[in-house]
């Protein structure tokens, strides 16, 4: 029996189901999309994979389908493969932001179709989160311990955030790499691999960790001469995504730590309290995993490999 087989995601007391979210809306997909992005209410995803990548699509109403909506290949003139991405209305206008994997230092500002801007962070970008005063970046540095940066998009300057959490880690940058979220309080990071989330405030400024409700499961390391630390592949992720709204931290998981596996839920904390409040337990068919969460007011969007769901929170 494997270790994946052996360990549980141990959550600590009981879950707390206080209702059921009721379904809204569900959209079958043709191909494997990723990003889930809302945009003044629009549905945006993008693709890794084939002739779809560097493409946004949105979600048409009509015919239940997302279309094309701008391809950056033909913008940019070059392969673009997204690492992330962000519509940010500023000065009364629409401009897009984003990261190409094969070119991680760069950010590239899109608007009207044209390529507007290109400025270096000096750093390879891991995770980014984009805002209007400025965007957040994570990076390792060459002990593989965790970086993280603010910059400004007025000025364009690039500045270090001062933080001092991850000497508690070996390898902190593997075990505090996550999905960043924000609203309009805090900027937060959920690991994939342990009960920890870093809170930053809106200021960038790194405030605090919080712990989520489950026991960590054990994270080894191969050490092979030469090429440092190896991830064993028998290791467990307890969260698959994540999303901030409202001082409430949404975390998709589920009770294997496998990505394909398992019962799926969404947990629920309160970032004023560090509170864990309670879940919400989902179902899907045979072969389908989910891949992404997006909060907004009272509806959760849920993506998976072959669906997008629309739920009421309730």
């Amino acid at each position: 029996m494997s270790t994946k087989e052996k360990q549980k995601i141990q959550f600590i007391g009981e879950r707390s189901f206080k209702n059921t979210p009721t379904i809204i809306s569900k959209t079958q997909l043709d191909n494997n999309y990723a990003l889930l992005k809302i945009y003044k209410e629009d549905i945006l995803v993008t693709s890794w994979e084939g002739d779809n990548r560097g493409v946004i699509f949105k979600l048409d109403l009509k015919s239940n389908k997302f279309k094309q909506l701008i391809n950056l290949k033909e913008i940019v003139n070059k392969n673009i493969s997204l690492a992330d991405y962000q519509f940010i209305n500023q000065d009364g206008g629409d401009f897009l932001y984003f990261v190409n994997i094969s070119d991680s230092k760069n950010i590239f500002i899109v608007a009207k179709n044209e390529v507007v801007e290109k400025y270096s962070t000096n750093h390879a970008i891991q995770r980014v989160n984009f805002g209007k005063e400025g965007v957040f970046t994570t990076t390792w540095d060459s002990t593989i311990s965790p970086q993280y940066f603010k910059s400004n998009l007025k000025n364009r300057i690039t500045e270090p955030i001062p933080f001092d959490y991850s000497s508690k880690f070996n390898y902190s940058g593997i075990l505090l790499d996550g999905i960043v979220s924000s609203d309009e309080n805090y900027i937060t990071i959920t690991s994939y691999a342990q009960n920890v989330v870093l809170i930053f405030d809106n200021n960038f400024t790194f405030i605090r960790s919080m712990n989520l409700n489950f026991v960590n499961p054990e994270f080894k390391f191969n050490e092979i001469s030469g090429r440092g630390p190896v991830i064993n592949p028998n290791n467990i992720y307890p969260n698959i995504h994540a999303d901030l709204y409202k001082k409430h931290l949404y975390v998709l998981t589920n009770d294997t730590g496998v990505f394909e596996d398992g019962n799926y839920y969404i947990d629920i904390y309160d970032l004023v309290t560090d509170k864990y409040l309670k879940s919400y337990k989902f179902n899907f068919l045979a072969g389908e995993t989910p891949k992404e969460i997006k909060i907004i007011e009272d509806k959760i969007y849920l993506l998976t490999n072959k669906a997008l769901y629309i739920y009421e929170k309730n």
